[in-house]
């Protein structure tokens, strides 16, 4: 049984602020999330490195935490067009309308598609973003990127190692890519005395030579050792994200179905896709252990300049976990939130906002605009109603 225990990064996360909803609720009002304190065991150079905090003590009550996951997070030519002033980039108009929903978790997660090297931005086929984009991202709420992705590698090892940097700059938590393969880890975040396990997998790296065996792969092998290192590592929740699957194909890809099993079958307790740039469904299914574990085959875009149907709709995956003072932690509740890439006329060529899709049309708003507003309500509700999981309510929609 490999070990990583050695390589070891715990992030000890101690946040007072309650959970964003109850499925079907009215959700609390918004509260602004302090940086994470967080404590740094045995961590790869690249991790972040703030003070450390006194870890919390055992609770004899149960304890609940909130987390809300978004899929694909891109950064196209017109985007960074879209954003650029005389100084760098402004990014401050695309999560305007949607950093309540992002900001009230207790932990943020999305897939960070595109690297952030210290080379000049760049779009499709080989990405590269600003250092703006991740203070954005940091500013709405985001607080844990999984890298494991088909365009990690865009700019190189070298530019993933400044991606990894840069991210540590700003405390922002990653998985699933590593400065080397020697320096790889389980990522264990302590949120209120329940350990979480975040593991990120991808299929590929397109064509990218990955020489120093940065990028963690979607393999049985893979899988293996990082549940084992997790549970010897007491994990009490295990979620793994694999980047996977058919770009937009919309239903359940054989692939993504038969690799879901595998990856509940090794002992994952929770999976949340992403890579196909469309919704896909939401089920449960059972373990070869007997433990129904849900699957989301993909989120979704949460951001990118994609318009056609349906890629520019996606989802806000909100989790509530509670550990209870026998130790076992459960799956609590599920739901989800649909959003919308609202793209339009603005400063530069175009203008992007995500906003909640269940929102009333905001002013200017075209019929077009207002069709697809409709349709990716309607494209996630397809996708993800079911009798296991609730559609949140959101809050109020912010006014940029």
């Amino acid at each position: 049984m490999k070990k990583l225990a050695a390589a070891l990064l715990c992030a000890l996360i101690a946040l007072s602020v309650p959970g964003c909803s109850q499925m079907g609720a009215a959700i609390l009002p918004p509260q602004v999330i302090p940086t994470p304190e967080m404590e740094i065991i045995g961590a790869p150079a690249h991790s972040p490195l703030p003070s450390p905090s006194a870890k919390p003590s055992p609770s004899p009550e149960p304890t609940t935490i909130t987390l809300r996951v978004v899929g694909d997070i891109m950064l196209h030519d017109a985007q960074q067009i879209s954003a650029k002033t005389d100084s760098g980039y402004d990014f401050s108009e695309y999560f305007a309308r949607i950093r309540n929903e992002l900001s009230c978790a207790d932990l943020t997660i999305g897939n960070l598609e595109t690297p952030v090297a210290n080379k000049p931005p760049s779009g499709y086929p080989r990405f590269n973003a600003p250092v703006e984009y991740l203070d954005e991202l940091k500013s709405a709420g985001f607080d844990a990127f999984t890298i494991a992705n088909n365009h990690i590698l865009d700019k190189g090892s070298t530019g993933l190692s400044d991606t990894l940097n840069n991210l540590s700059e700003r405390e922002l938590l990653y998985f699933g890519a590593a400065d080397s393969k020697a320096d790889y880890s389980v990522l264990i975040v302590e949120v209120k005395d329940i350990k979480l396990a975040l593991l990120g997998y991808t299929y590929g790296t397109n064509g990218h030579e990955d020489s120093k065996g940065q990028v963690h792969y979607l393999t049985e092998s893979n899988i293996k050792a990082d549940v084992d290192s997790a549970q010897e590592l007491g994990a009490d929740f295990i979620i793994a994200f694999p980047h996977w699957g058919a770009e937009y194909y919309q239903g359940i890809h054989d692939s993504t179905k038969r690799w879901a099993k595998k990856l509940a079958d090794a002992g994952i307790d929770l999976i949340l896709g992403s890579h196909p740039h469309v919704l896909e469904p939401m089920e449960t299914i059972t373990s070869s252990d007997g433990r129904e574990v849900v699957v989301a085959h993909s989120m979704g875009n949460f951001i990118s300049n994609q318009q056609k149907d349906p890629t520019y709709a996606g989802v806000i995956i909100e989790v509530a976990l509670t550990k209870h003072p026998s130790g076992e932690t459960e799956l609590e509740s599920i739901g989800w939130l649909p959003t919308f890439v609202y793209k339009h006329s603005g400063k530069a060529r175009y203008m992007y906002e995500v906003m909640p899709a269940v929102s009333e049309s905001i002013e200017g708003m075209n019929s077009a605009a207002k069709r697809k507003l409709k349709k990716a309500a309607e494209y996630a509700a397809s996708w993800f109603d079911n009798d296991f999981s609730e559609q949140i309510t959101p809050t109020a929609v912010a006014t940029p």
